[in-house]
């Protein structure tokens, strides 16, 4: 009975043991598969041999695979992160707006400038100044009777500056994308007329002559005496300047370059001016038995092309915008002259009345730097100066033929023009 039990109990615990060494074994290979799951590159075992758990060939069955669409929710997390405008989720490039204000920028003040807007509205108010007028020697007087030894001049013969003059610049446009990469936009801009007024009669000079110069071919100084205190006839005479200037453009700006503050645009486009002027004179002596009046009018219409750069600068709410271009083109220029004596063709200066016209080359140069600052998401506030300039106009008083008797009512000269001032507007972005 005892040998019986003892070999029961034998054979327990040899049943035992071979049962318990596999269990060990695979004990041993879940440690494996596990340390090759938490190491990215897998694990080697003891002997030697690579462990390639199952989820890793899951893997590389997906990889031959046809690729799914990714979720967004990563890239929307992203974008939010980045810009802070929900609005990215419904579409738009951001591969300008995270460098440029997310990372860099702090707009906590002034609100995200990056969402989507396409469009831009800006006003100007305009305070610009003109060349002035090279007049030359239209007035005279003395204190001696007629021919005097020595005149005095009274209107000319010296620059006429010109009065600062308000107006008014309208930019508007679009970008093509939300990337900001090309937008295409037009300007109008205008300055208010420039008049001014010459008047004098005898009762302003008191024993003096009042005399119109002018020369009598082939070379001798003259004049015409509106006024002679010596020979007792009284008269008066007026002259009046206008000037007019406006213009126009359609533009396309080109991202050429960007970096986290500042971006750099390419501009190019059609660009229109127009500068209209006058001089007038008329005279009249006593009684009106003599009335003459001479007048020169200029027409300049410019067209021609853009080619320039922009620079916008960012830090924070300020905006500082630097503006060099320059426009190529044709200059069309028409002169009229005209003059009448006693309701009769033919004035002093303007023998006989006459039109003329010509195409030259012109330049247009245009300067500009503009300080903005942006109180909200969709608008900022700005000031700034601008300066342009024409390289070749024609004005009235470089018309002027001053020499009686060669048949000529004008001609024309080389000469130029220029505005400048300052400026300060609104910008609304949407």
């Amino acid at each position: 009975m005892k040998t019986n039990c003892l070999l029961i109990v034998i054979g327990a615990a040899l049943l035992l043991s071979s049962r318990a060494a596999p269990l060990r074994g695979e004990n041993a290979q879940f440690r494996e598969r596990l340390a090759a799951w938490q190491t990215p590159q897998g694990s080697q075992a003891a002997d030697g041999n690579s462990v390639r758990p199952a989820a890793w060939e899951e893997e590389e069955e997906a990889a031959s695979t046809p690729a799914a669409k990714p979720k967004s929710r990563f890239v929307e997390d992203s974008v939010d992160q980045w810009t802070g405008d929900e609005h990215y989720e419904d579409g738009g490039d951001q591969s300008c707006c995270p460098d440029r204000c997310g990372r860099c920028m702090d707009w906590s003040w002034c609100g995200n400038r990056c969402g989507p807007r396409l469009w831009w509205l800006r006003k100007d108010g305009l305070l610009f100044a003109r060349k002035g007028r090279d007049l030359p020697a239209l007035v005279t007087t003395s204190d001696t009777p007629v021919p005097p030894p020595g005149t005095t001049v009274l209107f000319g013969d010296r620059t006429e500056t010109s009065s600062a003059r308000i107006g008014g610049r309208f930019d508007f446009g679009t970008w093509l994308s939300f990337d900001e990469c090309v937008g295409i936009g037009a300007r109008y801009w205008y300055l208010d007329n420039d008049q001014s007024t010459f008047a004098l009669d005898s009762a302003d000079l008191p024993g003096q002559t009042i005399e119109r110069p002018f020369i009598q071919s082939p070379d001798t100084a003259n004049s015409l005496v509106i006024a002679d205190p010596f020979s007792g006839f009284d008269g008066s005479i007026r002259i009046a300047l206008h000037s007019e200037v406006f213009g126009a453009d359609a533009y396309v700006r080109i991202r050429c370059a960007q970096s986290c503050l500042s971006r750099t645009d390419f501009v190019t486009g059609y660009q229109f001016a127009r500068i209209n002027e006058s001089l007038r004179i008329s005279s009249s002596t006593q009684n009106a038995a003599l009335l003459v009046s001479d007048n020169y009018r200029t027409t300049n219409e410019f067209h021609g092309g853009i080619l320039g750069v922009m620079h916008d600068y960012d830090f924070g709410c300020v905006n500082l915008v630097l503006t060099a271009r320059v426009g190529l083109g044709n200059m069309h220029q028409t002169a009229v002259a005209t003059g009448q004596t006693n309701g009769q063709e033919g004035g002093l200066l303007v023998e006989s009345n006459t039109t003329q016209t010509r195409d030259e080359f012109c330049a247009l140069p245009e300067f500009g730097a503009t300080v903005g600052y942006q109180f909200s998401p969709c608008m900022q506030v700005s000031a700034g100066y601008t300066f342009l300039h024409w390289s070749n106009v024609a004005r009235p008083e470089d018309l002027i033929d001053n020499v009686r008797g060669d048949g000529t009512s004008l001609v024309f000269r080389d000469s130029s023009f220029w505005v400048q001032g300052f400026h300060a507007g609104l910008t609304l972005s949407f």
